[in-house]
């Protein structure tokens, strides 16, 4: 089996993306592909964009039926499907769980997955198999796929960014897999270069819209060199915290509450206990934010990361029968949804795939909808609103346009965008549930410099869920870090005392 192309562009409904590149690929080789294109060229190999010949140009892909892609795009798509054809509604109980791990790798895989088989075992989706995949984490929907690609074992394996949102035990099993099965097909690994190469690689290959810009073995990358690792390039030099000052500045106009007047205690949890089908997700809690006090929040795929912060954003009912007190009230004390939504900026798997609704939304209405924190833009807004969503946009320097349709921009450039919309209303608590998923190592050094601007200058206070260490940010004094069947079940720390 072979790939060969020549002289093809990678299109979009008849829309240039890439320009013409040519590529032929070794049988059973392992391949990295990086740079500003590398998730298009991905997606292209797929069969989810098109290869479009030039004049004299060739495609055949001799793939394509043995091909199993995995990439955070596709998680969305098979949420999106599990949302659409939610039948709560007309269910006895009034829940339907729809698919679940089990039948999803069925599916996918063309097996049937015993409880004991190695893959259960070494991703630690026992607990999981039977529950609803709209129910689960980032992670636990990234170890369900790649589950199903290794029991298929297809002839060609696309992973794009695989190890953003796997806990240390899932990345350290990936990598073993990957290892062991190195000749048995072939792989295509999709991901930033600046990051540790694999042993298992073979060959890399650089790419942006204008083609191919480097290809060689690992021996000869020149890291600095190929993805240009300066201080401009990272980002450090591209924003400045006197940029943003006048950006915030004006922020203050946007915001409904009085900074100086609201207590210093945010958010306290006292004894929580959330459970699921009679187990503990969340056990005996008791923990305090307070206003300038900075949290890392971390734990293994499943530990109930994503289930804390629901319980501070509203998301979770379970937080009616506890006693959790936000801004001073306790919940369901009579404070609304929009009451808390106004002092809450957030970032999360969850709110992404929402957007997904509203992919033709243009950029510009995608950030002015977090001044009026709703999913869609159904007000009118003004002048001075968008003239401070182009402030911060331009601040940014993002590549990105607020014209720009929001679904024509790749997975983590619309990463990117919404935790501008998060931040830009400067709220009370920002809540950054994996911020930097999928997005590129200029544009995530500049969210992370962003972040600690907003967090030195006192303007809001911020609780981070990531994996990834190079991530956590130097205003994060304090971690929170979440240990499932542990007693207790959770565990807080001074980072940098």
């Amino acid at each position: 089996m072979s790939i060969t192309i020549h002289q093809c562009a990678i299109t979009k409904h008849n829309t240039v993306l890439v320009a013409p590149v040519s590529w032929t690929p070794k049988n059973r080789s392992s391949w990295l592909i990086t740079g500003k294109a590398k998730s298009l060229f991905g997606k292209a190999l797929s069969g989810t964009l098109d290869f479009k010949p030039e004049k004299n140009g060739f495609y055949s892909n001799t793939y394509k039926d043995s091909t199993f892609f995995v990439s955070f795009e596709y998680a969305q798509r098979i949420l999106e499907f599990e949302r659409k054809n939610d039948d709560s509604d007309y269910t006895d109980g009034g829940i339907d769980i729809g698919r679940t791990p089990r039948k999803l790798i069925s599916e996918l895989s063309g097996h049937f997955l015993l409880d004991k088989h190695p893959l259960v075992q070494n991703f630690g989706l026992l607990s999981i198999l039977d529950q609803g995949i709209k129910y689960l984490s980032t992670g636990e929907i990234k170890k369900t796929l790649l589950c199903s690609a290794f029991l298929k074992k297809p002839e060609l394996l696309i992973l794009d960014d695989p190890f953003d949102g796997l806990d240390s035990g899932a990345t350290h099993v990936l990598h073993q897999l990957l290892l062991t099965g190195k000749g048995s097909s072939s792989l295509i690994l999709v991901m930033d270069a600046h990051k540790e190469i694999p042993p298992y690689i073979d060959t890399i290959l650089q790419i942006d819209e204008q083609g191919i810009t480097w290809s060689g073995t690992p021996e000869n990358f020149n890291r600095a060199e190929q993805i240009g690792m300066s201080d401009s390039a990272t980002g450090n030099a591209a924003i400045t915290d006197a940029a943003f000052s006048p950006t915030f500045s004006k922020s203050r106009l946007h915001v409904s509450y009085d900074i100086q007047e609201s207590s210093d205690t945010l958010v306290e949890f006292r004894n929580v206990t959330v459970s699921w089908s009679g187990r503990d997700v969340l056990k005996d809690i008791t923990w305090t934010l307070k206003k300038g006090e900075h949290w890392q929040i971390r734990g293994p795929n499943g530990s109930g990361k994503t289930t804390f912060l629901e319980l501070i954003t509203g998301d979770n009912p379970q937080a009616y029968s506890n006693e959790v007190y936000l801004f001073g009230q306790k919940r369901g004390s009579g404070e609304t949804l929009w009451d808390i939504r106004k002092k809450i900026g957030l970032v999360s798997w969850k709110l992404h795939s929402e957007f997904g609704y509203f992919g033709s939304m243009p950029v510009e209405h995608v950030l002015l909808s977090g001044l009026h924190d709703s999913i869609g833009l159904y007000t009118d807004t003004s002048d001075t609103e968008k003239e401070l969503v182009k402030e911060w946009l331009s601040a940014s320097r993002f590549p990105i346009s607020g014209t720009d349709r929001f679904d024509s921009l790749t997975y983590g450039e619309q990463r990117a965008v919404l935790v501008l919309r998060a931040a830009l209303k400067l709220p009370l608590i920002l809540i950054l549930d994996e911020p930097c998923h999928g997005v590129d190592l200029d544009q995530q050094q500049i969210i992370l410099h962003m972040l600690e601007t907003i967090a030195v200058q006192g303007y809001s206070t911020i609780l981070h869920v990531t994996h990834n260490p190079e991530e956590v940010l130097t205003c994060e004094k304090w971690l929170l870090e979440l240990i499932p069947g542990g007693n207790p079940m959770y565990r807080i720390t001074a980072r940098n005392p």
